[in-house]
Order: C-alpha cells, then structure tokens, then sequence
C-alpha cells in the first residue's frame, strides 16, 4: 500500500485502563480478557483508508507506569501527529494523571501545536453512570478545552466508539496537514 500519509500516535494513561486493549480492538479486532502490563513502549501498525486517503499509522503505547521516564519522553519527542490519553470510567481520579502526559507532550514535541488529542473513557461496558463521575470529567474537559479536541467513552471489549475516536483523531490530523 503506497501511503499518502504516516501518522504517529501516542496513546497514554495509567495502569490498567485498557491502553493495549484499545490498540488491539482498533488493529487487529481482538479482546483479550487477561492483563499484561506494558513495559516501556508498545508499537503497533495500522494500514486504513480514511476519506479517500491511505493512511499507515503508528501507534505508540507507553506504560502506566511512570518508571522510565525519559524513555517515554523519547516518544514526544519524535513528535507524534496525535495523543490519546486513556482513563478507566470506573476510576475517575486517573484523570489527574493524564495532566502529566499533556505537560510532557507540550514540553517535549517541538510540534505541539499541530499535535491533535482527544480523551477516551474506556471500560464504558462496566460503567454506571453517576452524576460526581460526570462532574469530574466536565471540569478536566473545561480546564484542557485548548488541548483536548474531543471525548468519547470507549469499550476495547465490546467496541463501541473504538473505530469513531481513531477516525476522529485522524480526521483532526488530516485538517492540520
């Protein structure tokens, strides 16, 4: 497949929020119901087509952890086109944690600026809907409105909004090109 474009995308947030089930929902298709912490740095490859254009894209998943740090910085720094940050639905608190990846990202990726990020809330099969949950998402919405382009709630289980958000997200890059 000859690419019209190659978009590198960085997908973070904390242990256990369903980063590598994501990535294999949207790559491959896949659920695996076990836990496998990701150490270091994931990547994965995706060929699709979006509004006529051929699009390869590399995905980069950086673990929960925030054990090598400077590794994970290595990845803003070869300035990824996207940033996904990831948190569980049912542990609205990790929220705080992707402020963080947001940081790292401005002072790391010398094209900040054209960098598209969207927030997924993952494990929307298992979550029941509460007005505090809501609450504290709104408020991190209102405080990143600059860098945040878009929210959905995910399920890497069942899929739902899985394919919407990538699409999205790329569709976001494509207008910056």
């Amino acid at each position: 497949m000859n690419d019209d474009y190659s978009f590198k995308i960085a997908l973070v947030g904390g242990p256990a929020v369903g980063k590598s089930s994501l990535i294999s929902k949207f790559t491959k298709n896949e659920f695996s119901h076990g836990y496998k912490q990701t150490i270091n740095v994931n990547s994965s490859n995706k060929d699709l087509v979006v509004n006529g254009k051929k699009i390869n894209l590399l995905i980069q998943e950086l673990g929960g952890q925030h054990r090598f740090k400077q590794l994970k910085k290595n990845v803003f720094k070869n300035s990824p086109e996207g940033l996904i940050l990831v948190y569980d639905l049912e542990r609205p608190n990790l929220l705080n944690n992707l402020e963080y990846w947001i940081r790292v990202n401005k002072e790391n990726n010398k094209d900040y600026n054209k960098c598209q990020t969207i927030l997924l809330g993952n494990k929307l099969d298992k979550y029941v809907e509460d007005e505090e949950t809501d609450e504290l998402i709104n408020k991190f919405l209102k405080e990143h409105k600059e860098e945040i382009k878009a929210y959905y709630k995910t399920s890497a289980m069942t899929g739902e909004n899985v394919k919407k958000a990538f699409r999205n997200l790329i569709n976001l890059i494509l207008e910056k090109k």
